[in-house]
């Protein structure tokens, strides 16, 4: 259930300009047998290459597949991903912000209550501003 609660983790893109053909390289949070995992890889890619006339795909990795789960910011940076639907949790050992703004035991109610926090609440803003103050410029979350 924990990956689920993709809305929780920091969805961070690189800034990149789309062209014909882009494939946007995302690691997850999610084992590849998992669920989620396949949930994604069979339904978000092919709806995304769909909607864009194939000119944009997404292209998912399971966790730690291409690099540590704790290195995704660099992974980003260096452009080896365009991005990561990981939990902010795992950064919690770059600043204790993120283990409050992520996912603590008991910390939401539920996933649409963390969900309206990060939409609604300025959750993103907060992510946002956290990642500014370590990487700036570096990275833009998305939700």
């Amino acid at each position: 259930m924990k990956t689920t609660l993709l809305a929780a983790a920091a969805l961070s893109i690189a800034a990149t300009t789309v062209s014909a053909e882009t494939v946007l390289k995302l690691q997850t949070s999610a084992q590849s047998g998992a669920f989620e995992y396949k949930y994604l890889d069979e339904n978000w890619g092919s709806r995304l290459s769909a909607m864009t006339g194939g000119e944009l795909s997404i292209e998912f990795f399971p966790i730690n597949s291409v690099v540590d789960r704790k290195e995704t910011p660099e992974a980003v940076m260096a452009g080896v991903l365009s991005g990561d639907m990981n939990s902010i949790a795992y950064f919690t050992g770059r600043d204790p912000a993120f283990a409050i703004l992520g996912d603590l035991i008991a910390g939401y109610d539920s996933p649409e209550q963390i969900q309206t926090f990060c939409r609604h609440g300025g959750g993103r803003d907060a992510v946002q501003a956290l990642w500014d103050s370590m990487l700036p410029g570096a990275m833009h979350v998305v939700g």
